[in-house]
């Protein structure tokens, strides 16, 4: 199964410069915290697969596990 369900987002959107919000807490929450993370809402049929609020998508999965050509 891809993405494996044991992954933690969390590091790797750290990384990226980003920090997960809830949906609930969507309206509410600043565009940037005190680290400068932006904020992002993961997608809820697409594990790892993120958005923000400019629409852009931000994806966190495992690519080199992924099912692709490159990778067969």
């Amino acid at each position: 199964m891809w993405p494996p369900a044991d992954v933690n987002y969390e590091p790797i959107l750290k990384k990226m410069e980003c920090r997960p919000v809830p949906k609930e807490e969507w309206r509410d929450a600043p565009e940037f915290d005190k680290t400068k993370l932006k904020k992002v809402c993961a997608l809820e049929h697409f594990p790892g697969v993120y958005r923000t609020s400019k629409g852009e998508v931000v994806d966190a999965r495992p690519h080199d596990s992924a099912p692709t050509l490159r990778n067969f």
